[in-house]
């Protein structure tokens, strides 16, 4: 069990609503939705204020940031990778002026693979999830651009296979 689901139950298991553990503890309640969902990692004084208020009631409970994931960094270094390619294709001409010669193609996936590397580096800093879920039609700009990611990732296998 993760540290968010453990917290969800224990908090579940001792009748205590998200908005009292939220008053309680002084964090926002969005916050603490958010990590029990585990769509955010709770870090640092928050984390400690979690932590001190179950051990207050007997129950110790440890909410630690998890070490990096070795997936995510793999995959940070290989879109790291690739922008520096796209990006050194025609050094002498400066990034913007190759930009905007590229075919639209490969500006798309550069754009793709930039939004993708943001999202990789707030992962690893445990601002974000790497692996949300995404819906079959996108509802804002960030699951649009991850969608794209999804197609350019297929696309590279079946190039590579």
């Amino acid at each position: 069990m993760t540290d968010h689901e453990q917290i969800r139950k224990l908090r579940s298991d001792m009748g205590v609503s998200q908005a009292a553990l939220a008053r309680a503890t002084g964090i926002n309640r969005t916050i603490l939705s958010a990590f029990e969902t585990g769509q955010l990692i709770l870090k640092g004084d928050c984390a400690r204020r979690l932590s001190d208020y179950f051990a207050n009631r007997g129950v110790r409970v440890s909410v630690q940031p998890p070490r990096p994931d070795p997936a995510l960094v793999a995959e940070l270094r290989r879109i790291e990778a690739h922008i520096d390619e796209i990006e050194c294709a025609d050094c002498e001409k400066g990034f913007l002026d190759a930009f905007l010669e590229q075919e639209r193609e490969e500006r798309d996936e550069l754009l793709v693979l930039l939004e993708r590397r943001r999202v990789l580096e707030m992962a690893l800093q445990g601002r974000v999830r790497a692996d949300v879920p995404l819906p079959k039609k996108p509802e804002s700009q960030a699951e649009y651009l991850a969608l794209e990611y999804q197609k350019l990732r297929r696309k590279q296998a079946i190039g590579a296979g």
